[in-house]
């Protein structure tokens, strides 16, 4: 019996962006924008999280889309706040 190979899947907490990294085997992978509950650590509460198979590219897709849903938009800003979060963190230390 072959082994099922593990793919790692990016994860935004909706009400903080912060980003957290499951595994997943392959045939077991959700749909894009899937919602997830799970402990976010910085919020320190279980918190819906958005699941995103790679942000970076999520990320560029809808930056030049022209016609976004208004989930679409909202995974946006929430991508964009997770960056700004970054910067800051990232100057500070």
């Amino acid at each position: 019996m072959r082994r099922q190979q593990v793919i790692s899947t990016e994860l935004l907490c909706t009400e903080c962006s912060n980003r957290m990294i499951i595994a997943r085997k392959e045939k077991k992978q959700k749909e894009l924008y899937h919602i997830k509950d799970l402990f976010c650590f910085k919020c320190n509460k279980v918190t819906k999280h958005i699941e995103l198979k790679e942000i970076g590219l999520v990320e560029k897709e809808l930056e030049f889309s022209n016609d976004l849903t208004e989930q679409e938009q909202e995974v946006y800003e929430l991508i964009q706040k997770s960056k700004v979060k970054r910067k800051v963190f990232n100057e500070r230390y």
